[in-house]
């Protein structure tokens, strides 16, 4: 054996006895009661057909082990007669990996596309409540207890009709509620709309499955104004011209919160596909600074766009946010939804994003 292949060998050998043991894991699947089938597309290969959903892990009826909300697809084409279009499914953790479907009486069970979900206590009431985003509007579903939830998103304020990707629940603000941050992707539902809505157009079949050949469509700083003083629900209003955190061109994909300056109040980073990522760094009164071309992180090597050398790797999947501190302290770092491999506060959980799939 060469002299640096026997040396190698000895520090692998070296290195494995102190490694600490690797898990073990093993497919419970069958037995812990979760049947679900992620479904979607008409075999076209459009970028809606390409893209997977995601779920979000949290403990919904806050009995002390997380729950599961699992995210489905669609197809743009009509159902067959007698054909039912896909929904969303929220399991119970029933304790023991066992779960138990409680869709149907918690009003969890959207149709159409989702692509991420995100949760965290919004109004403050003690139980984390879901935000989704989607092709189409996003939905806010607030948490009424007992696994009962009520779509609130028109009075609320944040249906944004664009397609939806990546959400996260934080208090950029820290005034003690959570705001919501949504990042959006690309121009789908335009671009189709050029061709009457034609999914088989020759001229839409040439850019109809690569985010490059689509326009990015802007983010969202949604700011949490509290209840209406009248009575009534939490109402947001749309703050992002004034916070400087658009992400006009990025085709996002994921976002994830931190302190990454230590300065007491929590950043943005945006994972994008095709362009630049961008890091948005909290001034503390409400605005916020671009510095990803300062700070060294790589946008995609098949960008359209010059890369741009930008700090921070993408983030993947998505977080729970509970409301009690949030927004304090420095350092605190979670993840929010969007897509993975593309994806806060006092404490996180998991939450995944969707992921568009190789051709």
């Amino acid at each position: 054996m060469p002299p640096l292949n026997a040396l190698l060998s000895m520090l692998l050998v070296a290195g494995d006895q102190d490694a600490p043991p690797v898990p073990r894991f093993a497919d419970v699947t069958e037995k812990s009661g979760v049947t679900f089938t992620c479904k979607g597309g008409s075999g076209r290969l459009l970028i809606l057909d390409t893209m997977g959903s995601g779920l979000a892990v949290a403990d919904f009826d806050g009995d002390g082990d997380d729950d599961l909300y699992l995210l489905t697809g669609s197809q743009l084409d009509p159902y067959e007669k007698g054909q039912h279009a896909p929904t969303n499914r929220l399991y119970r953790n029933d304790g023991k990996l066992q779960f138990t479907d409680v869709t149907a009486v918690s009003g969890t069970g959207l149709d159409g596309w989702s692509f991420g979900a995100t949760a965290g206590d919004y109004d403050g009431d003690g139980d984390l409540d879901l935000f989704v985003t989607r092709f189409g509007a996003d939905v806010l579903l607030r948490n009424d207890g007992s696994l009962r939830f009520t779509d609130v998103t028109a009075a609320a304020g944040v249906g944004d009709p664009r397609w939806g990707s990546g959400a996260t629940f934080f208090d950029y603000d820290r005034d003690g509620d959570l705001d919501l941050y949504v990042v959006n992707y690309v121009d789908f539902a335009e671009r189709l709309a050029k061709y009457g809505g034609n999914l088989d157009h020759p001229d839409f079949k040439n850019f109809k499955q690569l985010p490059q050949y689509f326009h990015g469509q802007p983010a969202v700083l949604y700011r949490n104004d509290g209840p209406d003083p009248k009575g009534g629900d939490v109402r947001f209003t749309d703050v992002t011209a004034a916070a400087g955190v658009a992400n006009a061109n990025g085709k996002g994909l994921g976002v994830v919160t931190c302190d990454f300056d230590e300065d007491g109040d929590l950043d943005l980073y945006i994972a994008n596909d095709t362009t630049a990522n961008a890091l948005y760094v909290n001034q503390g009164n409400g605005t916020f600074d671009e510095l990803a071309s300062a700070a060294s992180t790589w946008s995609s090597p098949t960008s359209t766009t010059s890369p741009t050398r930008t700090t921070a790797t993408a983030a993947t999947s998505s977080s729970r946010t509970r409301r009690s501190g949030a927004g304090s302290s420095s350092r605190r770092c979670g993840r929010s939804a969007g897509r993975a491999s593309r994806p806060t506060s006092t404490t996180t959980a998991t939450s995944t994003s969707s992921s568009r799939t190789a051709t």
